[in-house]
This record gives structure tokens, C-alpha cells and sequence, in this order.
């Protein structure tokens, strides 16, 4: 039988983490490990964590540890993970899953292990917007790679799971004083070498939370510029087209810039001076200048 895990990191919202702890709990197929990263939080998280543990009403395993950031949890867990695993469904603190959630990613898992599929993106329900976070809804799945996803403007902010035979040793890059990394890092770094599939599943609801990932937006990328140097030169890629690509040149070097660092330094994260981008070199400093705001 196909081994899931459910990877969970968090950070300080306890009560979201007891609604996350329950809607597993509810779920149909119990048949999963979840797997907890305290990233640092202050004690009312451990007690929650350890309360749940006590309970034992779910397969668990957890890490705590020093507050590193969403990424290095994950990382430290994908890490720890043991032997057998086939997939890895991330999940965030702030989530509520229906309870059909874990059966239908088995089906999955179940259709798409051993092929060329090596992660899977499933939707998500807003349920302060009351409606599915995906623009356009596809009734069938499809295979798209992110940045071409990206580029034809579809949005789809839901979950996303790993099979370990196509992650490997993958991780998100950790960089020095940097605590933020996109997810989609990690997409593109799997899916370069593999498919991206986009189920028209949606396995729960969300409500972003005020201080979240998601709302702290720009002022969260420009305070973590090398791990969005990396993300933009991940986007040089064809599907991506011309306009993206060009236009996330310009990105790449305003992160540059606000880094402090020479571009001989950050060339190894593959942003290159060509023909093509080097017209973005002085936009971007421009557009640095505009961005240092966030920094105050």
C-alpha cells in the first residue's frame, strides 16, 4: 500500500493547527502519517503539539526546533523523513481539509506512481471569498509545467504533493539571514526533470491569515532577495515566453541590487547578463530603488 505523508510546518497560530488536527482526524482514510515542524514557536504551539501527540489519534511525528523559516522546515522534515514514503502532501497550519481529502490523493498516488508525474497540485477552496482558488476551473486534469501556467495567467493557489522517487535529494536552496523561499522553487527544481500535473480536485478550505505568507506579499520577497534571484532565473525558461521572461529579468536584478551583492557573486544562482535580459539590467535598478521601501 502507497505511503503518504501530510508535511505540516508551523509557526505560532495554535488554534489554526487544532482546526488542521481535527479535519485530519475526520478524515475517511486515516491511512497517513502526519508529519509536524515547529519552526520556533512560543509555548502555547508545543503544548497544542504535544496535546495532540498525547491524544494519539493520528500517526505523528514531529520536529521542533529554532525558528528557520517555512522552507528549512521543510527541508529538516524532508530530511527526517523515513524510508517507504512514495508521496509528500504539504499542508499549511492555517488549512481545513475535507474529509475526503487523504482518499482522494490516494487515488492519485495509486493512478501516477512510477510514471512521468512527479509532483501534483490540487485546489483549494477561499472561504472568505467563498470560491475555489483556481481562474480559470478546469473540470480535467492537465499536465502544464508552473511557468507556463505562470505565463498563460491561470492562478491556483491550492496544495501541493511530492513523489519521493522524483524529489530525491531535491530541497529549497538555503541562504545566509534568509528565512523565505517560494514554494514554487521546489516545483520547478522537481518538475524539471519530471511532469507537473494540476488535479481539478479540491481537497479544503482556507482563510489567509493576517501576518501569513500570503498577505505579507512583496515586503517578504525583498527582505529574502537571493532566494527570489533563484525563483526569477528559474522562470528563464521558454514556456514562460518572452514577456515573463524579460519581465522577470528585471525582477531578478532589482532582488540583485536591493541584495548588495556584485553580480559576480550571484551568478550562480543563473541569472545571466545575455543579449536578451541585459536590457532589464537598468529597469531593475529602478525598479530597486522603488522596492527599498519594504525594507523600512
Amino acid at each position: 500500500m502507497e505511503s503518504i505523508v501530510v508535511l505540516t510546518a508551523t509557526y505560532n497560530h495554535p488554534e489554526e493547527l487544532k482546526k488542521l488536527y481535527s479535519s485530519l482526524k475526520n478524515q475517511q482514510d486515516k491511512r497517513f502519517t502526519w508529519f509536524v515542524v515547529n519552526d520556533g514557536s512560543r509555548q502555547e504551539t508545543v503544548d497544542a503539539i504535544t496535546a495532540m501527540q498525547d491524544e494519539n489519534a493520528l500517526q505523528m511525528k514531529v520536529i521542533h526546533h529554532t525558528n528557520r523559516g517555512k522552507s528549512r522546515s521543510i527541508n529538516a522534515a524532508l530530511d527526517a523523513m523515513d524510508d517507504g514514503v512514495d508521496f509528500i502532501l504539504i499542508i499549511d497550519d492555517d488549512e481545513n481539509l475535507n474529509d475526503s481529502a487523504i482518499e482522494i490523493v490516494r487515488k492519485y498516488v495509486e493512478e501516477y506512481k512510477g510514471s512521468e508525474c512527479g509532483a501534483i497540485h490540487f485546489n483549494r477552496f477561499d472561504s472568505d471569498k467563498n470560491e475555489i482558488i483556481a481562474y480559470p476551473y478546469f473540470e480535467n486534469d492537465f499536465y502544464m509545467s508552473y511557468q507556463l501556467h505562470k505565463a498563460k495567467k491561470y492562478n491556483a493557489d491550492g496544495y501541493v504533493g511530492y513523489f519521493t522517487d522524483k524529489l530525491g535529494s531535491l530541497r529549497f536552496t538555503e541562504f545566509e539571514n534568509e528565512k523565505y523561499s517560494g514554494p514554487a522553487t521546489l516545483m520547478m527544481k522537481v518538475t524539471s526533470k519530471s511532469r507537473f500535473l494540476w488535479s481539478h480536485e479540491v481537497l479544503g478550505t482556507t482563510s489567509y491569515l493576517d501576518g501569513g505568507i500570503t498577505k505579507q506579499g512583496r515586503r517578504l520577497r525583498v527582505k529574502n532577495p537571493l532566494s527570489m534571484i533563484e525563483y526569477c532565473t528559474q522562470l528563464q525558461v521558454k514556456d514562460s515566453g518572452l514577456k515573463y521572461r524579460l519581465g522577470f529579468s528585471m525582477q531578478g536584478f532589482a532582488y540583485m541590487f536591493i541584495s548588495k551583492k556584485k553580480y559576480s557573486e550571484i551568478k550562480s544562482l543563473g541569472l545571466e547578463i545575455n543579449k536578451l535580459n541585459k536590457l532589464m539590467y537598468f529597469p531593475g535598478l529602478i525598479l530597486s530603488i522603488k522596492w527599498k521601501k519594504y525594507l523600512k
